[in-house]
């Protein structure tokens, strides 16, 4: 068994719904589970972005039946998702994850024996504020100042 740990450095902010923070902005509540330990939601946050951005879910059950219109759904959805330039980004670790969102093109990762050199220390795209803002009218996601982030990633 093995552990791996990573560094993330992203540009964005982070956002609720972490074990103790209540539901991510893509999960309903659920009543009994107002933490969402333990929701029955198991609503992917890439799959309602793209359905707030126009591109639900195929209403037909996965099966090997269904199986090209799933296909063509999740193909559909990367090339949907690429563009936007934002993303809900994990970090702390697989058994307690907690969120942020990051603009996609600031994400640099650094996993165990493989750093990251930089030249100089990353500047903030002029845009990045905006696009985050946009997003967040779009999704219903809360909107914070945005600024750097270093963040851990633990799993084994």
């Amino acid at each position: 068994m093995s552990t791996a740990t990573d560094a993330l450095l992203f540009y964005g902010f982070l956002i609720p719904g972490g074990p103790d923070e209540g539901c991510p902005f893509w999960k309903r509540p659920h009543p009994e589970y107002p933490a969402c330990a333990d929701d029955t939601d198991e609503t992917d946050s890439d799959e309602f972005i793209a359905a707030k951005y126009g591109l639900p879910q195929p209403a037909t059950p996965y099966s090997e039946a269904a199986k090209d219109e799933y296909i063509a759904y999740w193909n559909a959805k990367r090339a949907l998702l690429k563009p936007i330039g934002v993303e809900v980004e994990t970090h702390c670790s697989g058994s307690y994850t907690m969120y942020a969102l990051a603009i996609s093109a600031s994400r640099s990762i650094a996993s165990r024996g493989d750093p990251i050199e930089f030249e100089a220390l990353p500047v903030a795209d002029p845009t990045w504020n905006q696009k985050l803002r946009d997003f967040c009218e779009k999704t219903g996601a809360p909107f914070s100042a945005p600024r750097w982030i270093l963040a851990s990633w633990w799993d084994q």
